[in-house]
Order: structure tokens, then C-alpha cells, then sequence
């Protein structure tokens, strides 16, 4: 649970029954990913569905 609270923090999403919803939104991360999360994307525990692409 506290990774997923890390995670909501981030992501800026709430937690609801053990599923993380976060809002449509690109997220710079400290590496050289994009990170776009998908409208109510569903974290489930030790599982995390993201869509991201590599920029050069």
C-alpha cells in the first residue's frame, strides 16, 4: 500500500479500493521517459500499466 501511495503521489491520482486512477497527463520523469498516463489508469498491486516512449 505505501508503494501505491507513492505512486499516487506522483501521479497525482487518487486511491480508491486499491486501484489508482490518475488523470490524463505527461509526466517528465528524472531519466530522459516521457511517461503519458492514461485516464483512470488502473494500478493494481505490484502491477503498474503505463504507456511511455523513449525520446532521444
Amino acid at each position: 500500500m505505501l508503494n501505491q501511495l507513492i505512486i499516487s503521489i506522483e501521479l497525482g491520482g487518487i486511491i480508491k479500493n486499491e486501484t489508482i486512477l490518475a488523470p490524463q497527463r505527461t509526466e517528465k520523469v528524472k531519466t530522459n521517459y516521457t511517461i503519458k498516463i492514461i485516464d483512470n489508469l488502473k494500478i493494481q498491486k505490484n502491477q503498474l500499466r503505463i504507456l511511455f516512449k523513449i525520446k532521444k
